[in-house]
């Protein structure tokens, strides 16, 4: 079992060559020791092989090409099915974070909806400018034929898609929302384990980009 204070173990083969850099590390805090909520995880890798690692990670590669876990690179000359990139090691959320993110998450989408269903309404955003009438209206996305339709429980955004960027130790950030009609679900990346940011464009953007 690991101590209450336990450090990397530079000399074991799976941590050789683990570097810090200026990003957050969501195992090792600022001085190298394990955080607590990662030491469950941290001692099982103490007991695994470099090579036992990449045998799971292979054997985790092969199940999601078989269950077509999988995407094709548009324009690709060689139109192989890759699967989609993830990281073997969960990460790990404490109580604590998450009731935070899931607060950020339900106002957020709570907001999204509440959008959605002003445009398509009474359009008060658009009429007290806060948003050009234009912006929504030559939106590809956009569906007049929607207009003054209301939608059950009016929940426009039946599923949604949320990146999730740490950009401070205690804090998380959301950079990127993206919302799918019920039946259009898929699967996303989850982000970066070591806490480096991925892509970082606007919150819904109302052009309709993703």
């Amino acid at each position: 079992m690991l101590s209450a204070r336990s450090s990397l173990q530079s000399d074991h083969p799976l941590f050789t060559h683990y570097q810090f850099s200026g990003a957050f590390d969501e195992m090792f805090d600022w001085d190298g020791q394990v955080r607590p909520h990662y030491r469950p995880l941290y001692q099982r890798l103490l007991e695994l092989a470099a090579s036992d690692l990449q045998e799971r990670q292979r054997y985790a590669n092969l199940t999601f090409l078989n269950q077509g876990i999988t995407f094709t690179v548009y324009g690709d000359h060689e139109g192989t099915e890759r699967i989609f990139p993830y990281d073997l090691l969960p990460r790990i959320i404490t109580a604590t974070e998450w009731a935070t993110i899931e607060a950020g998450l339900k106002q957020r989408i709570t907001a999204l909806n509440l959008f959605l269903h002003d445009i398509y309404h009474e359009g008060r955003i658009l009429a007290d400018k806060v948003i050009p009438r234009e912006l929504v209206y030559t939106c590809h996305h956009y569906r007049r034929e929607m207009r003054w339709v209301t939608v059950p429980r009016r929940i426009y955004t039946s599923v949604v898609g949320t990146d999730l960027v740490r950009v401070k130790v205690w804090q998380n950030q959301f950079f990127q929302c993206r919302s799918r009609r019920m039946g259009e679900a898929r699967a996303t990346q989850a982000g970066d384990p070591g806490g480096r940011p991925g892509r970082a464009t606007p919150v819904g953007d109302p052009r309709g980009r993703p």
